[in-house]
């Protein structure tokens, strides 16, 4: 609810029951706004929404679940000791996925 898909000042009712959406740009033809009634604009703000349990943001690469370096970021380690270099290139060429610097 941080983000609503529509801007508040954008949505306006009217005398007759309809509701008047305002436009960020003008239409090819011109139109700058849109009436309808407010089930109608229910039902297209309820299609936006993602269904339950679908991830709408997608991570690739070290960000990602499965990259073994994913537990490195933002790790600072606290001793010596606990500093690891990352994987050599020779290790990297037994991994199932080849490099694009290869």
């Amino acid at each position: 609810m941080l983000r609503p898909p529509i801007a508040k000042e954008r949505v306006e009712p009217q005398q007759d029951g309809l509701v008047r959406l305002s436009l960020k740009r003008a239409f090819a033809d011109g139109t700058v706004a849109v009436d309808m009634d407010p089930l109608s604009l229910l039902c297209r703000l309820a299609a936006s929404a993602p269904p339950p349990r679908f991830h709408t943001v997608k991570y690739a690469g070290v960000l990602a679940s499965a990259s073994p370096w994913r537990k490195r970021i933002g790790h600072r380690p606290s001793t010596p000791d606990q500093a690891r270099p990352g994987p050599r290139w020779d290790e990297l060429r037994d991994a199932q996925f080849i490099p694009w610097a290869r």
